[in-house]
């Protein structure tokens, strides 16, 4: 899995199926960008921002060795937070407006993406579908798995070297590579024989460890700066058809009243190259 991992530093992945293909106000997005891209220095902060009239208050920590701390409250509400995991291991849980988790984002101890799973409050709260990187026959994918009653089956999600069709898009990855797109149809010349694993017994599935809450308060002398949000749109439908996939990404940090100043990022490439990404 390390390098796997390694090999693309994923900021934000969005499956279609339970969320939109859009990071722009992707902020845990914007602040590991900020620690990838200025070589590992610690970010942190406790801001308020105002979006479509609601308030949210961001806390965070993200440093090397020590699980990343990240606490967003909406008008005075918990709504993502940080669980440890064993082994320095963490997850980023997202919660409704009923205290139910809708999301699991899992990171290494290297604070590099290593599973997401995704969750349906009026199904018991259950895990239904997650995604992981994988390596199919040297093709970078994602391995989707769809969990049912009684088992599960897990078919990958091919990465593709240019923006396809938004309706032919399965997910989007913001990385340091720039974004990076995944469909279902394989590359031609890869090995379409390859097993795709189907469990019906559902003692099967895996069991997540147990997890306890952080509860780290962050420091009063904590530095209030701005959270950068990739300022990018990735294949929304009404746009899709005018969208160049050879154009420059534009990444560039939101503006909020709060802010003495404004954080620059480096703008990415839309168009990556299957060749770029080493395995």
């Amino acid at each position: 899995m390390d390098n796997i991992t390694n090999s693309i530093i994923f900021y934000s992945v969005a499956l279609k199926d339970f969320e939109e293909l859009d990071f722009k106000n992707d902020a845990l997005a914007g602040v590991r960008a900020c620690y990838f891209r200025e070589e590992l220095a610690s970010q942190q902060g406790d801001t308020i921002r105002h979006f479509e009239e609601e308030k949210y208050n961001y806390c965070y920590t993200l440093e090397q060795g020590k699980p990343m701390l990240w606490k967003v409250f909406k008008n005075r509400q918990l709504i993502q937070g940080t669980k440890y995991l064993p082994d320095d291991m963490y997850c980023i849980c997202f919660y409704n407006n009923d205290e139910l988790i809708t999301k699991k984002i899992y990171f290494n101890k290297e604070h590099y993406w290593t599973k997401t799973e995704y969750f349906i409050p009026e199904n018991g709260n259950e895990c239904v579908c997650s995604i992981a990187p994988k390596i199919i026959n040297g093709y970078f994918a994602l391995l989707k798995t769809v969990y049912t009653t009684t088992g599960y089956s897990a078919s990958p999600l091919y990465m593709v070297s240019e923006m396809p069709a938004y309706e032919l898009c399965n997910a989007v990855a913001y990385s340091d590579k720039g974004m990076l797109y995944f469909t279902t149809e394989a590359p031609s010349n890869i090995d379409k024989k390859e097993p795709v694993e189907i469990f019906s017994n559902s003692s099967d599935i895996p069991v997540e460890s147990e997890i306890t809450d952080i509860n780290v308060e962050l420091e009063t002398e904590d530095i209030v700066e701005d959270i950068i949000l990739p300022e990018t749109i990735a294949l929304d439908v009404e746009d899709v058809d005018n969208i160049d996939s050879t154009e420059e990404i534009a990444v560039e940090p939101s503006k909020t009243e709060d802010t003495p100043e404004e954080l620059n990022i480096p703008e990415q490439t839309n168009n990556t190259e299957l060749s770029d990404i080493s395995v």
